[in-house]
């Protein structure tokens, strides 16, 4: 009998050793296949990475890192209905990661999800508080919802103080100053930036809501006219141009003008309502009729979506207020926004009928998502 039980110590030793020999080579496998993604992230190789991970088991200590690499390169590779579950479990496991907390922060607000994003821009900079990139970013998203001007200048000033040389934060700051109506402040800043890049769309086009700020309409146009030469898109040059030349009595011009803003943003009610009112003066009394028609339909559509928005706040666990976005955000054709609010909804509720019924209507592809 003490022969056999040293027998079966001895065998279960053996075999510990094994599984011990076994389990140190797996972790050690892991940790060089999430290297090996790490590094072929950092050298923009998303679809590599994933490969490279891709045998590494789901379950062990290196979980939050290999969670992190199938994210980011997910975003990547624009496959946002994979990233969100993918880095909030990362995140959850590990809470300090701030690259993943950036990337998660720009799914929310891919989603319209404003709380959520900034919360995560918020980790991110505790996490790196000398990054100037989430201070960046939350002055870009502040001015993209319309939200108070100020919190974006506040964004930006912080953005500079941590990297004085950046070119987009001193233009966003200059576009925040502005939509605040503080010329006097942005004046100095915006002359350097003309000076420094004439042909930046960005920085012409603030120049022209400048000088409409400042009652200059000669300015105004010309600035406006110079933007659209390099960027035809951009919906505000397109209107204040179009102002400029209803004023000046060439209504053709004016029409021009309105229905290429309209054709780029078909929501956009400050477009919308110029155009209706130009093709009233044209005699084009039942298309003037039509275009208000329009434009208060935007309005409501906005106004809703306001309120969805709101409601997201209040219930940030509840889907209904995303997939109702999503119908609304469908109805108006604003396609992006709608399967953005239905995939967030399915984050929250992955069997949420409306969501996936939505999905199947604007993008079948996505359905199971």
């Amino acid at each position: 009998a003490v022969f056999i039980l040293c027998a079966v110590i001895a065998s279960l030793t053996v075999v510990g050793s094994g599984f011990a020999l076994r389990a140190r080579q797996m972790r050690e496998d892991a940790r060089s296949a999430i290297a090996k993604g790490q590094d072929l992230l950092r050298r923009g190789h998303p679809a590599r990475a994933l490969e490279a991970v891709a045998q590494v088991p789901d379950r062990g200590v290196w979980e939050p890192d290999l969670l992190t690499i199938k994210g980011l390169a997910l975003a990547a590779l624009n496959r946002p209905e994979t990233v969100r579950p993918v880095l909030e479990r990362s995140l959850k496991l590990d809470p300090n990661q701030p690259m993943a907390a950036k990337v998660l922060a720009a799914v929310y607000f891919s989603s319209n999800e404003t709380e959520r994003g900034f919360a995560m821009l918020e980790r991110a900079v505790r996490l790196e508080p000398d990054d100037f990139r989430p201070w960046f970013a939350t002055g870009e998203m502040v001015l993209k919802f319309h939200l108070p001007p100020s919190d974006a200048v506040r964004a930006y000033k912080q953005a500079l103080r941590l990297s004085p040389e950046h070119v987009e934060s001193r233009t966003g700051l200059i576009d925040a100053l502005l939509s605040m109506g503080s010329t006097a402040e942005a004046t100095p800043l915006l002359e350097a930036a003309i000076r420094e890049q004439p042909d930046d769309p960005r920085i012409l086009g603030l120049a022209a809501r400048h000088a409409h700020l400042l009652g200059r309409p000669e300015e105004m146009d010309r600035f406006a006219e110079q933007t659209l030469h390099h960027d035809p898109n951009n919906v505000e040059a397109r209107v204040l141009r179009a102002q400029y030349l209803y004023r000046a009595g060439r209504l053709s011009e004016a029409l021009s003008q309105a229905e290429e803003a309209v054709k780029v943003a078909a929501d956009d009610v400050s477009a919308l309502n110029l155009l209706a009112q130009i093709e009233g003066s044209l005699g084009m009394k039942d298309r003037s009729v039509a275009t208000a028609l329009r434009r208060r339909e935007a309005q409501k559509r906005a106004e809703r979506i306001g309120k969805l928005m709101d409601e997201m706040k209040q219930r940030p666990e509840d889907p209904e207020p995303r997939w109702r976005m999503g119908q609304v955000a469908a109805e108006g054709g604003l396609v992006s926004l709608a399967v953005g609010s239905y995939r967030a909804a399915l984050a929250l509720d992955p069997r949420c009928k409306p969501a996936l019924d939505g999905l199947a209507i604007l993008k079948p592809s996505t359905a199971a998502h």
